[in-house]
């Protein structure tokens, strides 16, 4: 039981960690914009606060959640619903188009919510979560950020795609991360639940457009349904 609990803190901490690292890049991102027009634009300096503002409330709001499920491990709490998985990573594009210069698509297939396990749907949010920090922190320059996610059959059954595109401005400049082997957090860290998942994972440059993918395949169930 005392394993168990120590493993549930772990992913919090993981969790907590890819949350308020997302928001703060968020801040930096405009504090960084705000310097620049501050004195040619007070305007836009003064939007590019508020969204900060917005971004630090965001983290916050992780924080007291997290800590609130760090208290709730020895009791029964909500698992989030697989529609709650989704509409949070929707949030999550929305948030980002909304704080910086990068156009944002979001595509979600109707059908992949109702028969979607919770676990695979946190996975899916995961993934979103983690590319798009990848992208305010390697790709600044982004022109625009395409999230898909999709339900697709396999040979073991249905499954979740789940795929995140940033076009850059420039050749080049792209949401680069090593895929290698991982500790814990990045993209490594999330091939291998992919992977034990039974799914597949892959990240790497993408040409005509230029920019950076990240795809997954989640199974609904481990070996098919």
């Amino acid at each position: 039981m005392e394993l168990a609990r120590r493993a549930q803190r772990l992913e919090l901490a993981r969790d907590l960690h890819d949350f308020v690292a997302h928001d703060v890049t968020g801040m930096v991102v405009q504090a960084q914009a705000g310097q620049v027009v501050a004195r040619s634009d007070p305007d836009a300096a003064l939007a590019a606060l508020r969204q900060v503002e917005q971004a630090g409330l965001h983290a916050l709001g992780s924080l007291d959640r997290t800590v609130r499920m760090l208290g709730e491990l020895t009791e029964p709490h909500t698992v989030p619903t697989p529609a709650e998985h989704l509409g949070a990573a929707a949030e999550l594009v929305n948030r980002f188009g909304a704080t910086g210069g990068t156009r944002t698509r979001f595509t979600l297939d109707p059908r992949l919510a109702p028969e979607l396990p919770s676990e695979q749907a946190g996975l899916v949010h995961r993934i979103v979560l983690e590319a798009l920090t990848n992208v305010r922190r390697h790709a600044p320059g982004a022109r625009r950020v395409d999230v898909r996610m999709a339900r697709v059959e396999t040979a073991v059954g249905p499954a979740a795609s789940v795929e995140v595109f940033n076009a850059t401005a420039a050749e080049g400049a792209v949401a680069a991360a090593e895929v290698g082997s991982g500790n814990g957090s990045g993209l490594a860290a999330l091939r291998e639940r992919v992977e034990r998942a039974g799914g597949t994972f892959a990240a790497g440059s993408a040409a005509a457009p230029a920019g950076w993918r990240v795809r997954a395949t989640i199974p609904y169930a481990a070996g098919g349904s």
